[in-house]
């Protein structure tokens, strides 16, 4: 800490990640603070790999030493016992990350519009004051009295 720090902290990256008691995994994945012993039956070696339990639950790990790590893996299967159905469905809502979108069609989807326009000049300019900007809202205006008719 420098003398100049009136509240007497550090905010320095280096300093937070100094003090982070997360483990880190470099690029073989091996969380280096793990304090776990390998999850594989007989095996004393330290578990530093997690590799998932059940493809249902996702944040449940099994922790192995790299040996067992890679044989589970090679073993494990995210749609094992799943039927081509069940497959196809799970590719379909990973395209929209698993949410539910509705469809924009709904009445009550369409009963409104939310639209940001740009109708503000910072700056003045020959032909138009600070703040007279609004073609946006006359092309909008126009676009409506098209589709729509003339009020």
């Amino acid at each position: 800490m420098s003398k100049s720090d009136p509240f007497g902290f550090d905010m320095s990256v280096s300093s937070a990640k100094k003090k982070n008691p997360r483990g880190r995994r470099g690029m073989s994945g091996a969380s280096e603070t793990s304090t776990r012993v390998c999850d594989h039956e007989g095996c004393q070696e330290k578990g530093l790999y997690r590799a998932p339990k059940a493809p249902d639950v996702l944040d449940d790990f099994f922790w192995f030493c790299k040996d067992h790590v890679r044989e589970y893996n090679a073993k494990w299967s995210f749609f094992d016992g799943k039927t081509e159905a069940e497959m196809n469905a799970q590719e379909s809502a990973d395209k929209v990350w698993e949410r539910k979108t509705k469809g924009w069609r709904d009445p009550e989807a369409k009963a409104w519009a939310h639209l940001d326009i740009f109708a503000w000049s910072p700056v003045a300019k020959p032909h138009a004051p600070v703040g007279g900007e609004a073609q946006g809202i006359r092309a909008l205006l126009v676009a409506l009295k098209e589709r729509y008719g003339a009020a």
